[in-house]
């Protein structure tokens, strides 16, 4: 019976294959080092035994060397794994995303002058801006049938409000500018803007007067100031009542006066105690001196029946209290903001300019 050239091939690929099993079973017993306590750790790695497992697939040629294998792999991948939080592996291939229409704002303080509805006037075009206060009355007297009286005049005198300049500006290069179209600008510009208001509140309520500042509400003349001298709850508590004494004795209108303080300032009084008899049953207890509010409600903190606003545009320790009909926010004009790239300076370095003005003035009536 004779053998199809089919089974003479197979035949021949299957010697060959023997062939190479004992080659490689022979190599693999001339490498193999002598046995020892720890075999595995002991024995070279053969790039031999490796190559013969594959040609024959049959890993068990190259045993030791696949377990070394799969060792160090596990090894490579536990301390040398790319990550997104290692830049250096591969965590430079991510780029980071900004999202400048979510920019995160700088925490403010609120501002209180447009809430406390202190008196305005705006978008003046002369100075100074004279106004005339009668500053004093006529004296009336009792006089006996056919006496004369006595003669007495009025007293006026003039306020005068001029225009005190407060700016702010930010250089910006045009690089900046050409890789975020208007974000940049844009960003520089509300910050500014946002500075300048606080600025010019901190102004109102504590001008200087001085290197350009408005004298404000604080350094104005005649405006009653109350020192706090003591740590004691109730001393603190008549300094307060004196407040608004001073004001009733100033015959000012007490309906519509508001308190504004440090948050500092609201947190030490909303602390305060005042004593409250009690009997044998119910020891004596105490209230507080101002009210907090109800926030689910929207009822407003208040001290002594006046409402309370707290901003950090005040200095801690210095309380206001006052009715705002009777003060003036001036302005003359608008606060403006310009950008401009005009000039040598700005034109050699390609910097852009942006700067904010506003000019402004507190009077007392």
């Amino acid at each position: 019976m004779g053998i199809s050239k089919t089974e003479a091939l197979a035949k021949a690929m299957q010697a060959a294959r023997e062939a190479g099993r004992a080659e490689a079973r022979a190599e693999l017993n001339r490498a193999r080092p002598v046995a020892s306590a720890n075999a595995k750790a002991a024995s070279a790695f053969s790039l031999a035994r490796v190559i013969a497992s594959l040609a024959s697939k049959d890993k068990s040629l190259a045993k030791d060397e696949w377990e070394m294998s799969r060792d160090v792999c596990r090894e490579f991948y536990n301390a040398k794994s790319l990550t997104l939080a290692n830049d250096t592996a591969a965590g430079f291939l991510v780029p980071p995303d900004v999202m400048r229409d979510a920019l995160v704002p700088l925490l403010r303080s609120p501002l209180v002058l447009d809430t406390a509805g202190v008196s305005r006037m705006s978008g003046l075009t002369y100075a100074p801006v004279q106004m005339p206060r009668q500053s004093g009355a006529a004296a009336g007297y009792w006089v006996g049938e056919a006496a004369a009286v006595t003669e007495s005049d009025q007293a006026v005198e003039m306020l005068s409000m001029n225009p005190h300049k407060a700016g702010a500006a930010t250089r910006i290069s045009n690089t900046l500018i050409r890789k975020t179209p208007a974000a940049a600008e844009e960003f520089v510009r509300r910050d500014l803007a946002e500075v300048m208001r606080r600025l010019v509140e901190a102004a109102f309520f504590e001008g200087s007067g001085v290197s350009g500042q408005p004298l404000g509400l604080k350094n104005i003349s005649g405006i009653n100031t109350v020192s706090f001298t003591s740590s004691t709850d109730i001393t603190k508590w008549a300094k307060l009542q004196q407040m608004v004494k001073e004001i009733e004795i100033d015959n000012a209108n007490i309906s519509n006066l508001v308190w504004v303080m440090h948050p500092t300032d609201y947190q030490i009084l909303a602390a305060i105690q005042l004593p409250q008899a009690g009997t044998a049953a119910s020891p004596a207890q105490g209230y507080p001196i101002l009210s907090t509010g109800n926030v689910v409600d929207k009822q407003p903190r208040s001290l002594y029946g006046y409402p309370i606003l707290t901003t950090t545009n005040v200095t801690a320790g210095t309380l206001f209290l006052f009715d705002p009909a009777d003060v003036v926010f001036a302005d003359w004009g608008p606060m403006e903001l310009r950008a401009t790239s005009e000039g040598a300076t700005l034109a050699l370095a390609d910097m852009t300019l942006v700067t904010a003005f506003q000019e402004v003035d507190v009077e007392a009536y």
